[in-house]
């Protein structure tokens, strides 16, 4: 349980840099993004390490980003493909989302809630059916009763995480939608639901760890709308 443990740590962490393991990364040089980001950084008080690409353009036109790191050390990573579609307004708000996982401390919790789930199951599991453990991993019968056991673990962990997730991710674009401007995020939401051929809705959503896109333009719209009529008035 453990050794899967720290698996799960490492990973989380530091996933960005498993990704750079197998496509080129390369420091961020687009002046006028790096500005939006650094203006960024200082209205929600996040120093950031490092700015950087990872260039997946040449196998698929899907776009995203990350933030990695803790206690204080974070770096941000970018698709070469999300640099070329979005604007800088645009790039801000999405890494405004990412920066909302950090304000919320999102990566903390999910790790713990993940070891409580994970290692704690499978030592309920060992408590409760010790036979199951009861084997010899050099056998293919070892190995089979290992796979079963750990994959009804991870299985059941697994729903209740994408549950968390997808609050999290609410509470995340939140938090962008504070700091940045809604038009922008709506914006990049609708490129990025039409680049990454993200169709599912609402009723589907359960099934992922991101609430549905229209969702998520329609908030960033009803905002837009309530902030222009603020400033009219």
């Amino acid at each position: 349980p453990f050794g899967i443990l720290a698996f799960r740590v490492n990973y989380t962490l530091f996933y960005p840099n498993w990704l750079s393991l197998f496509h080129p990364v390369t420091t961020l040089s687009d002046a006028l993004v790096i500005d939006q980001l650094h203006g960024l950084e200082r209205s929600v008080e996040l120093p950031i390490v490092k700015y950087q690409v990872l260039h997946i353009g040449a196998v698929t036109s899907k776009a995203n980003a990350w933030v990695s790191g803790i206690l204080g050390k974070h770096s941000v990573l970018l698709s070469d493909t999300l640099l070329e579609s979005c604007s800088p307004a645009e790039i801000k708000s999405i890494v405004a989302h990412e920066f909302g996982h950090v304000h919320n401390h999102d990566l903390l919790k999910r790790l713990i809630l993940r070891a409580v789930l994970e290692t704690g199951g499978l030592l309920l599991l060992y408590k409760s059916v010790p036979d199951i453990f009861e084997f010899e991993m050099h056998s293919i019968t070892g190995v089979f009763q290992f796979g079963v056991s750990t994959g009804i673990v991870i299985v059941y962990s697994a729903a209740i995480l994408l549950a968390i997730a997808r609050k999290q991710e609410i509470r995340a674009d939140e938090f962008a939608l504070r700091v940045c401007d809604p038009v922008a995020f709506g914006s990049a939401m609708r490129k990025l639901k039409q680049q990454n051929l993200i169709t599912y809705g609402k009723k589907e959503e359960i099934n992922y760890s991101h609430p549905a896109m229209d969702e998520r333009i329609r908030r960033a719209e009803e905002i837009a709308s309530k902030a222009q009529i603020g400033s009219a008035d």
